[in-house]
C-alpha cells in the first residue's frame, strides 16, 4: 500500500516527522485490526484536536500522556508546546473557549496553518 509524503511545515524537525509517521502508522494498524481509524493523521492534527476548545480539550500535561499512549514515546510538555508553535497551533486555549484564544480565533488559526479537523 503506497503512502504519500505529508506536507512539510517550515521549522518542522525530523523528530516531529517521526512522531507523525508513528501516529499515522498506528492509525493504519488500528484500522486494519478493528476497522476503526482515528481522525488524527499527523502530529499537527493530534495536537490541534486535543487543544481545541470544547469537551475534548487537554491541558499540556494531559496531552503529553495522550501522546505517550498513542506513540509509546515520551515528549515533555515544553517540547509539545514548541511543536505546536511550529505548526501554528495557538498555545493559550481553555476547554470552555474563554481563554486568551477563543474557539473562533482557534479555528481561524488552524485554517491559516492548513490544519483541517
Amino acid at each position: 500500500m503506497p503512502t504519500t509524503e505529508p506536507r512539510r511545515t517550515p521549522g518542522e524537525t525530523r523528530e516531529m516527522r517521526l512522531f507523525s509517521k508513528v501516529i499515522n502508522q498506528r492509525n493504519a494498524l488500528d484500522a486494519a485490526q478493528s476497522g476503526l481509524r482515528s481522525p488524527d493523521a499527523s502530529l499537527a492534527e493530534f495536537i490541534a484536536r486535543r487543544r481545541q476548545p470544547g469537551t475534548g480539550w487537554h491541558s499540556w500535561d494531559e496531552l503529553r500522556y495522550a501522546l505517550r499512549d498513542a506513540t509509546g514515546e515520551i515528549a515533555s510538555d515544553a517540547t509539545i508546546r514548541k511543536w505546536a508553535r511550529v505548526y501554528g497551533i495557538p498555545e493559550h486555549t481553555q476547554p470552555d473557549g474563554e481563554g486568551r484564544t477563543s474557539a473562533k480565533e482557534y479555528a481561524a488559526a488552524l485554517k491559516r496553518a492548513g490544519i483541517l479537523l
